[in-house]
């Protein structure tokens, strides 16, 4: 007698998933999280980019300096908006040509001499819509400072 009507309860109480209004709700919840997480991270890695960028050009500067002390041989950097274009002097050979994506710079010639010391101070540096100052000085024409007193 309760037969039909209690088979469609039970298959009502039993049923597995998701109705379509709750995937709906769930799909809303997402996509307002990416939307309003997702320029945060892009942001983020823009930065880390950037700063890893800084980092590899102040390390060039420094392996060219131990470079040109090492060899005898002298240097010349040209540096022009994201370009960077290293030239051996004794040869007048283009020894490499770097693009960088985050960094740009004004323009300037800085020479590194054969004892790896370098004509130049400061390099002004522009990323994330600010300037960075590389000093020259502390990064090349420092002493070696080492050694335990």
């Amino acid at each position: 007698m309760f037969t039909g009507s209690l088979s469609q309860a039970n298959l009502l109480h039993h049923s597995k998933g998701f109705t379509l209004i709750e995937l709906m709700i769930v799909m809303g919840v997402v996509a307002l999280l990416m939307g309003l997480v997702g320029p945060l991270t892009m942001q983020q890695l823009d930065k880390n980019e950037s700063h890893a960028e800084l980092l590899t050009l102040k390390r060039e500067f420094s392996y060219l300096s131990k470079v040109a002390y090492i060899t005898g041989q002298s240097f010349q950097i040209n540096i022009d908006g994201k370009q960077l274009e290293i030239i051996n002097l004794n040869n007048g050979k283009v020894e490499s040509v770097k693009e960088y994506k985050q960094l740009f710079f004004d323009k300037k010639r800085v020479v590194i001499n054969k004892s790896g010391f370098t004509n130049d101070i400061d390099i002004v540096v522009n990323f994330m819509s600010k300037k960075d100052v590389i000093s020259l000085n502390d990064l090349i024409n420092k002493p070696y400072t080492d050694a335990k007193k």
